[in-house]
């Protein structure tokens, strides 16, 4: 906590003295607010152009954990490398595209073994938009998952898929609760009881999120709620996203861990735009968000 507090100490500082950065009023406020988890996509890294962007960060502990896509070769790499660049853990996402698969359990154990650094696996992710999978077909291929881990990978731990997180997504996690994910949260015994349930969340100003919350207080409260997506499609409206919706997240869902969406893509989401191998630019762009965390820009 007190690295946490002289990291975000060292970054105001830096604006108020002018070397760079946002010097919007709000920045100190989004500082507070942040959470230090980031979405990476690992099927486009470019190890020499995307790790000096991102070292920073963790060196910083401005991120502490990572989500990435776990079925591509370099996964665990760079798995390994963020453990030993100082975060804390890695959430992997077993594929949508394998959900179905006769010999799914199989496949599962298998990537968990070629990714021992990944503690954390999310099964699936936004499937019914993805493959458009019934939430009442997905929440069984998910329990079948979580007790083979349980038995098999106690070293891990196995967390639901997020729904999309605009609106209709409610829906869907109201009917994953119903087909079973609830009843897996109630588990009497501690140890095969479910621990942490995720959502996405994007849709500002629409009813998702309150509907979100009214699925979400079904939970018991030692259940853990992850915001495993989240962000804005517009670079110079992050800073203000996380000042105001982040603090909405933790206090309507009880968020204990936010994800932004995403350290780099061809999208405004990106934190820094333009890297290699997707949307190259010359010299890439690096958001006002991550400007407050690394005045100068980086790299």
């Amino acid at each position: 906590m007190k690295r946490w507090i002289a990291v975000i100490a060292a970054v105001v500082l830096a604006i108020a003295c002018g070397r760079g950065g946002v010097t919007d009023a709000t920045a100190p406020d989004a500082l507070k607010e942040w959470s230090p988890y980031l979405g990476l996509h690992s099927f486009a890294w470019d190890q020499n152009i995307q790790q000096p962007y991102l070292a920073p960060l963790l060196e910083r502990h401005v991120v502490r954990g990572l989500r990435l896509d776990a079925q591509v070769s370099e996964a665990q790499q760079i798995a390994s490398w963020a453990l030993s660049m100082g975060a804390d853990d890695v959430l992997g996402i077993f594929p949508d595209e394998y959900l179905s698969a006769p010999n799914v359990e199989d496949l599962f154990c298998a990537m968990v073994r070629a990714n021992p650094a990944i503690e954390y696996w999310e099964i699936g992710n936004e499937v019914q938009l993805f493959i458009t999978m019934p939430a009442e077909q997905y929440v069984p291929i998910f329990i079948g998952l979580y007790r083979h881990a349980l038995a098999h990978h106690p070293e891990i731990t196995v967390i639901p898929q997020a729904s999309v997180g605009v609106t209709g997504g409610d829906a869907y996690i109201r009917r994953m609760l119903d087909a079973g994910v609830l009843g897996l949260a109630k588990d009497p015994d501690p140890a095969t009881r479910l621990r942490v349930f995720a959502i996405h969340y994007y849709s500002v100003g629409s009813t998702y999120l309150p509907e979100a919350k009214r699925q979400i207080q079904r939970l018991p409260a030692d259940v853990e709620v992850w915001v495993t997506e989240s962000g804005v499609n517009s670079s110079g409206g992050q800073v203000d996203f996380v000042r105001t919706e982040y603090p909405r997240l933790r206090a309507m869902v009880r968020a204990t861990r936010i994800y932004w969406y995403v350290f780099s893509e061809c999208s405004e989401y990106s934190l820094v735009h333009g890297l290699a191998p997707s949307c190259a630019e010359t010299p890439p762009v690096p958001s006002p968000m991550y400007r407050l965390f690394i005045p100068g820009g980086g790299a």
